[in-house]
């Protein structure tokens, strides 16, 4: 058993949990295997149907720094919330309870906040599906990038991957969160916060090297058929562009409405692609041809290709076609 550490941990480490009764032990574990030892685990079991509320039950008795909350299922957002409300570490990550990180996942992202001053440090993620691709230690080679947090979500709306829009991958100091929480009852609740915190940081660091892995599942919600729930996405955007305007930030605004506007082309196609586009709120709606018009305005011509695969694999290869023609006859073609 663990001996107790400060009344006031460095860190807390919050996993909402709900029917992942297959992967909650290797999350957790992987926790608990944390070089970096000065936290708190809060587990938060969202009326998870499974096990899984006896198995947090079962880790809350052999160390003293997990704690345990049984709520009423009430969805990721509510979940996050009631650790947030709880917390008493410096700082706060958030790990989903499918999901794995390194042994040195906490130390890494710890010490690049307090090496920098950071409000906001960042590792990178991978996917895996099979255990053995799990990583052991962060991987990569140690490089970092310090910058300002408007810069971040600026990156972030580019689609840079070293900023993901998830809100697992990264600490937060604490004070982020003094007046923010994430919406309940929405999906995509990451995009509707994410951006704000990043916004509301003076300093993030970002460190190049993977401690952080992101298990893939056929269930999940970005890999089951379109529904329109999925525009909670948009209407997520669209919270953000008050919010960066209201702080007379025209630059980030307008980001956020290269990414809304990505987002309805992208979520337009989707839905005719799995024949669900008369459930669109009437607000987004778009024909076909303006969504791929934008796209092909809007993205390089790799990324429209790699996007036309996922949601019309038939008309990828017209595309290609015509691009070659193009090509042939002189006609400048979007790189």
């Amino acid at each position: 058993m663990e001996e107790k550490g400060k009344i006031m941990p460095e860190i807390s480490v919050i996993v909402p949990v709900y029917n992942v009764e297959e992967y909650l032990r290797p999350c957790i574990d992987s926790i608990l295997e944390q070089t970096f030892t000065d936290f708190e685990l809060i587990l938060v079991d969202d009326g998870s149907p499974d096990r899984c509320g006896e198995i947090c039950d079962e880790y809350e008795r052999t160390d003293t720094r997990i704690r345990v909350i049984h709520q009423e299922n009430r969805g990721l957002s509510a979940a996050r919330n009631a650790g947030l409300d709880q917390m008493s570490g410096e700082y706060v990550t958030f790990i989903d309870s499918d999901d794995v990180v390194a042994e040195d996942y906490l130390e890494l992202l710890f010490n690049c906040a307090a090496e920098y001053k950071a409000q906001i440090s960042v590792c990178q993620m991978y996917e895996f599906q099979d255990p053995e691709m799990l990583l052991k230690k962060a991987a990569g080679t140690g490089e970092k990038r310090v910058i300002s947090g408007q810069e971040a979500v600026l990156d972030m709306y580019m689609d840079k991957k070293e900023v993901p829009v998830n809100a697992c991958s990264k600490l937060y100091h604490k004070t982020l969160f003094d007046e923010l929480r994430f919406p309940e009852g929405k999906l995509h609740e990451d995009q509707a916060r994410v951006p704000r915190l990043l916004f509301m940081a003076d300093t993030v660091v970002i460190s190049y090297n993977q401690a952080y892995g992101y298990r893939t599942r056929a269930s999940s919600i970005m890999h089951s058929k379109f529904n329109v729930k999925r525009y909670d996405d948009v209407e997520a955007v669209e919270g953000c562009i008050r919010f960066f305007r209201n702080h007379q930030n025209v630059r980030v605004a307008d980001a956020a409405v290269n990414r809304r506007n990505k987002l309805l082309a992208l979520y337009t196609l989707f839905a005719y692609r799995d024949h669900v586009h008369h459930e669109v709120p009437k607000k987004y709606r778009m024909s076909q041809y303006q969504a791929l018009k934008y796209l092909y305005k809007n993205l390089t011509d790799d990324q429209y290709t790699y996007q036309l695969a996922k949601v019309h694999p038939t008309w990828l290869l017209p595309h290609v076609y015509l691009r070659k023609v193009k090509r042939m006859l002189g006609i400048k073609v979007p790189e």
